[in-house]
């Protein structure tokens, strides 16, 4: 907490790109919502570079939020320190059907580190989430979804450990590299199983 200042509030990080597709505008638009709901132990840490920053950081300063902040490019390293201090994890994109099928790879950080996760589109990863009770989806065209949903979690910190705990057996049952190997694996066998399959039956046509 010391290294990012955040103290006592509940963080909630975003790492990645900024660019258009990233609708970081969007995570502006909640901490203006939280602002002015009088929501003061919530900031938002933003660790990433791209086209967007200047203007966002300009956006922020216009609107007097100092419950956001822009970190800058954080290495592996640095990520480690930040998502010690996180509590939960955003990721949003704009709202295009497109971008659903997104996999970004700070998702997978998240879960590993045991992270509340909170998206703003309907793919995959939302379905995923609210599968295993490891995260929510919020309405991207409404931060007051946001808050209402957020409530929860900032008001039982048991909720938010379950969720957390959640989010850990995920990476460790899905995602872990013991079991994407395991599949790999199991598919690459069957594959050979089938090649194999499919050689005898050629052979065999061959010889009638």
């Amino acid at each position: 907490t010391f290294y990012y200042g955040v103290g006592n509030q509940f963080v909630i990080s975003y790492i990645g790109a900024i660019g258009k597709v990233n609708n970081i505008d969007y995570i502006i638009s909640l901490a203006e919502a939280l602002k002015k709901q009088k929501i003061k132990n919530v900031v938002f840490l933003i660790a990433g570079r791209g086209s967007e920053v200047l203007q966002l950081r300009a956006q922020c300063r216009a609107l007097e939020l100092n419950n956001i902040r822009f970190l800058g490019f954080h290495n592996r390293k640095e990520i480690k320190k930040l998502l010690n201090v996180t509590d939960a994890s955003i990721i949003t994109f704009a709202d295009k059907p497109i971008l659903e099928t997104n996999s970004p790879n700070k998702f997978f950080d998240s879960l590993a580190s045991g992270k509340l996760c909170i998206v703003n589109n309907k793919g995959w990863i939302k379905n995923l989430i609210e599968e295993h009770h490891c995260g929510f989806y919020a309405n991207p065209n409404s931060p007051l979804d946001f808050i209402e949903k957020l409530k929860p979690y900032l008001e039982d910190s048991n909720l938010l450990k379950s969720a957390q705990s959640e989010a850990r057996k995920l990476a460790e049952n899905k995602f872990s590299r013991l079991e994407l190997s395991a599949k790999f694996s199991a598919l690459f066998n069957v594959a050979v199983i089938q090649e194999k399959q499919q050689t005898k039956a050629t052979e065999v046509k061959v010889r009638a």
